[in-house]
């Protein structure tokens, strides 16, 4: 079960890097289906078989919050990067001597 959940997490991580939120939805029916699969072969209860479902998708939104945390924070580092730089470049940020 350890190893679907984190997966998932590290599915919806990538997912949220490039797609947007509806991604998730046909993306969580496979994971649903693969839960399904690995209860059934494993002879799992249906409680057991209900909580890894549960636990997946949970990942697997969690993982997308923290990718699309992710990617905004880079793209921000990136915008303020360029900003500073077309400031040097312009002279204005460093101060003014007068001659």
């Amino acid at each position: 079960m350890s190893a679907l959940v984190i997966l998932a997490f590290l599915v919806g991580a990538v997912l949220a890097q490039r797609f947007r939120v509806l991604v998730i939805v046909p993306v969580a029916g496979i994971i649903w289906f693969a839960a399904i699969a690995i209860g059934i072969s494993r002879e799992s209860g249906v409680l057991w078989i209900a909580t890894m479902m549960a636990a997946t998708v949970t990942m697997l939104q969690l993982g997308y919050l923290a990718g699309s945390a992710s990617h905004h924070l880079r793209a921000y580092a990136r915008l303020r990067s360029r900003h500073q730089r077309t400031l040097s470049w312009n002279g204005h940020s460093r101060p003014h001597h007068a001659d």
